[in-house]
């Protein structure tokens, strides 16, 4: 599946210290075609810092009183490629899952 159009949205949901080693371990070499959309509430800041080491990151902001599932869509409404895979900040995926 290497090269496939994959579209990764993560809901930020009071998990942020965990977004460095989950961006670590999906942005792997030979995947360059695919997208990570973070998604995040209006109470919880992502790192400017942290978003311009990738270049196929992109940082959704919705309502403070949106949930995961309100992010996931804000997501996907987002997401530009093929397949789409949705997860939360709380978990940490393994350094192979992709």
């Amino acid at each position: 599946m290497n090269g496939a159009r994959l579209s990764v949205v993560i809901a930020l949901e009071f998990s942020h210290r965990n977004l460095p080693q989950i961006l670590s371990r999906i942005n792997v070499p030979g995947f360059l075609e695919h997208e990570v959309i973070v998604v995040h509430t209006e109470n919880t800041t992502v790192s400017g810092e942290l978003c311009s080491e990738y270049q196929n990151l992109q940082v959704v902001m919705v309502g403070k009183n949106n949930r995961i599932p309100q992010m996931w869509a804000a997501g996907i409404k987002q997401s530009r490629r093929d397949f789409i895979a949705v997860t939360t900040a709380h978990c940490i995926p393994a350094p192979d899952w992709i």
